[in-house]
């Protein structure tokens, strides 16, 4: 598999970017869409991140995986890049509903701790789960950071 990350872009990955999500968009907001690449030139998206609700200090990260194999072809790697080297930014935040299970794994693996539970905050019965990822804690994903943190 050929994985190319690609900015988001409105025209061809919007409609189905907000279906998965449910979210607006606004002009603040942000994506990296990977796409796997065919011998015939066609494409086909594999992952995404969204970016939204940008602070001086945090934004808000939604994301879909088709496969978690993206993983070994770098896509955390070029999230964090994103936000934490290019953007400047501390700490993404993650909202999850609780019966996401694979989710909440996920975000684990990635390096997201949780920090608060909103009972019932997704659904009456399904809380609200809302994960930190801190640059502090990106060092395997962020090569240059844990070189200088080794440093």
């Amino acid at each position: 598999m050929k994985v190319v990350f690609l900015p988001m872009n409105y025209g061809r990955d919007w409609e189905w970017i907000q279906v998965l999500f449910g979210i607006a968009a606004t002009d603040k907001t942000k994506g990296i869409v990977a796409v796997r690449e065919y011998e015939d030139g066609k494409t086909e998206p594999v992952a995404v991140a969204v970016f939204d609700n940008w602070t001086h200090n945090s934004v808000c990260v939604h994301w879909w995986l088709d496969t978690p194999m993206v993983l070994r072809h770098g896509f955390f790697e070029e999230v964090a890049h994103y936000v934490f080297v290019v953007c400047k930014k501390q700490i993404m935040i993650g909202l999850t509903p609780s019966d996401k299970l694979k989710s909440l794994k996920l975000a684990k693996h990635l390096g997201f701790v949780e920090v608060y539970r909103i009972k019932d905050g997704y659904a009456v019965g399904i809380d609200q789960v809302i994960m930190e990822g801190r640059v502090e804690n990106a060092g395997r994903w962020l090569p240059q950071i844990a070189e200088e943190e080794a440093a």
